[in-house]
């Protein structure tokens, strides 16, 4: 398989860095053999407004990247009387344009790659029934493991593919977390297309009244979506000293690149005793960790090794709610018409809970 990211740092696909076969060493040629060749799928929509709570879906556009044969296509898919497309409908066009067989679709996992996954499945026409895959396609954001998502092949026979979800909104910093900021990352011909905030608020209009520049503006979205997850991986990848991770957030680097840290420089059974209170690296990190939850926002400005001193980033599981727990009942003016609780005692705290 063609290392997409290795060989294209810019993000930018060409047909002429030859086959995948040139790029693999003998060694890693028994490897990849392996692993299951990937489908690298870019998926953007576009859609206009047509009141509070009701959109209206006008195209999908696609960018997509096979890595065992080097295949790589775009299109887009007008979408008539809001008739939207299906899962199903989406990894069909995947696999077509990716030249993937019936009998070949079970070889391959599929990497979909949105700007903002959740906004894009909202566009699926079967959004309620593949609901009960959203968490699990959350976790895979956070631990980059395929999950079974189910899929008829033109036999109409069911099967699972393998399928693993990449957004690249997870792997830029709050500075850059819109497509048209995180497209100034890319050589400037790629940057996003510019348009009024009229055509923005009325994309049908756009449509149908200069087609050509819509579709040039929608596709370019999908291939810049496509780009841009490359060109993040292969950031993150230098960043940390590594060559072939995919991460997942922008926070998965910095956990990556910090356990990297601890083992080199430290010695082995350091943090064994971290939550003693003679611990000084614990307490410094405790105290910056209480001050960078302030506000719930936690953010790094530094990328690197920070001479002379440690840093640590501590994560509290459930930290918000906890402390809700604890919080006295509110003052709401008169009583409310329900007052009884019950108390729970865990570790000498008393969390009044509710009876539901």
């Amino acid at each position: 398989m063609i290392d997409y990211v290795g060989i294209f740092p810019n993000g930018e696909i060409s047909d002429s860095e030859g086959t995948p076969s040139e790029h693999l060493s003998k060694d890693k040629k028994k490897k990849e053999k392996k692993k299951d060749p990937e489908i690298i799928a870019a998926v953007d929509t576009e859609y206009t407004r047509i009141d509070e709570y009701n959109n209206l879906c006008l195209s999908f556009q696609f960018a997509v990247y096979n890595t065992k044969t080097g295949t790589y296509e775009t299109k887009i898919t007008y979408i008539d009387d809001d008739k939207r497309l299906s899962s199903n409908d989406v990894f069909q066009t995947i696999y077509d344009l990716a030249g993937v067989l019936d009998a070949e679709i079970v070889e391959y996992r599929i990497t979909l790659v949105c700007h903002f996954c959740a906004a894009e499945f909202s566009m699926f026409s079967n959004r309620k029934q593949i609901s009960k895959y959203f968490d699990f396609a959350y976790n895979t954001l956070l631990t980059y493991r395929s999950i079974r998502f189910p899929f008829k092949l033109k036999s109409e026979k069911v099967i699972n593919i393998k399928l693993i979800l990449g957004d690249t909104m997870l792997l830029l910093p709050l500075s850059h977390r819109t497509l048209e900021k995180a497209s100034s990352l890319l050589d400037e011909k790629y940057h996003k297309k510019p348009l009024t905030v009229a055509e923005k608020e009325d994309m049908l209009t756009l449509l149908k009244c200069d087609p050509d520049r819509f579709e040039e503006y929608a596709v370019h979205d999908a291939v810049i979506t496509l780009m841009l997850f490359i060109k993040l991986q292969y950031i993150l990848n230098t960043i940390n000293g590594s060559t072939n991770i995919r991460f997942t957030t922008i926070g998965s680097a910095t956990v990556k690149i910090y356990k990297k840290y601890i083992l080199k420089h430290f010695p082995e059974g350091t943090f064994e005793s971290q939550f003693t209170q003679d611990n000084s690296i614990y307490q410094k990190g405790l105290n910056l960790a209480q001050r960078a939850y302030l506000g719930g926002l936690n953010n790094s400005y530094v990328v690197g090794e920070v001479k002379g001193e440690l840093i640590l980033d501590i994560d509290f599981s459930s930290a918000y709610p906890s402390v809700m727990g604890m919080l006295p009942i509110a003052d709401f003016g008169t009583a409310p018409e329900v007052i009884e609780y019950k108390v729970l005692k865990k570790n000498n705290y008393s969390l009044g809970l509710g009876d539901d």
